[in-house]
């Protein structure tokens, strides 16, 4: 097993520097000392709880926190000075635009995940491998023509109890580092907090969906589908008249579903790429 792991943390960018697929790789511009640092983590962008009514971010993470938007409702909302309601290449940071099971398939490669970090949007490839109790490993964000600059490992850890499901992702940066593969991303201890590590974790509440209701849990409560066994975020992305949102269930998780805009959905804000 190979227990050499190194991983780039921070990168100074200028700020809005595009990254751009070509025939011949494109070199990242060495550090500035006298621009903004950023993370290289994609999922540190992703506000850490949904967004509530007041324009402020919820307290936690149970149920009788959320709250439930239409699309319309979602654009007008009072946001967190930094954050945006997200388009559907924005969520791609949290898990993959096609179906993943947190048990299937147990070896699995994506070659084009269409997904926008800090406003750049690429096509990237994934590496995806099933573990053991609804965990799902993978490593993310490959592309050799940006230098594997965001190549990150993620764990999806499904946690659907009592009634308060969750999924907990957590994401290393692992950049260009060709020692780390998929069997040491299962390796125990690999997403541990560390001393040169960029590790960053977020968690979703599996809160359901009100169809044609929006409001508090408490208001919407006898309407809502899969509360606690799924959960539903809004996007910006148009499909006709519905809009697209990502989907995490107890089963799998996916980004290429539409819905009524009417519905109430819950929120999760991206963080500005400025």
């Amino acid at each position: 097993m190979k227990k050499s792991y190194v991983s780039l943390i921070l990168l100074t960018l200028v700020v809005g520097q595009v990254f751009v697929a070509c025939d011949e790789p494109v070199k990242p511009t060495p550090p500035d000392p006298e621009k903004v640092e950023i993370s290289l983590n994609p999922l540190s962008y992703v506000a850490e709880y949904n967004l509530g009514a007041d324009g402020k971010f919820v307290s936690g993470h149970q149920l009788e926190d959320q709250y439930y938007f239409s699309l319309e409702q979602a654009k007008n909302a009072k946001k967190p000075e930094g954050y945006h309601l997200p388009t559907i290449e924005e969520l791609g940071v949290i898990l993959a635009a096609e179906e993943m099971g947190w048990d299937y398939p147990k070896v699995h490669t994506t070659k084009g995940e269409k997904v926008t970090i800090l406003g750049n949007t690429l096509e990237y490839k994934g590496e995806y491998l099933s573990g053991e109790d609804n965990q799902l490993y993978a490593i993310r964000f490959i592309n050799d023509a940006n230098s594997n600059l965001y190549r990150t490992a993620y764990r999806y850890n499904i946690k659907p109890e009592d009634g308060n499901g969750i999924l907990e992702v957590t994401a290393r940066h692992i950049g260009n580092d060709a020692a780390v593969d998929l069997q040491a991303v299962m390796a125990k201890g690999f997403f541990d907090k560390a001393e040169g590590r960029d590790v960053v974790t977020r968690i979703f509440p599996l809160a359901g969906s009100a169809m044609g209701k929006t409001g508090s849990f408490n208001d919407v409560k006898d309407d809502l589908l899969e509360a606690g066994e799924a959960g539903a975020w809004r996007s910006t992305t148009l499909e006709g008249e519905d809009a697209y949102y990502l989907y995490i269930g107890g089963y799998g998780a996916s980004s290429t579903n539409f819905d009524n805009v009417m519905d109430g959905l819950t929120i999760r804000l991206i963080k500005d790429n400025k």
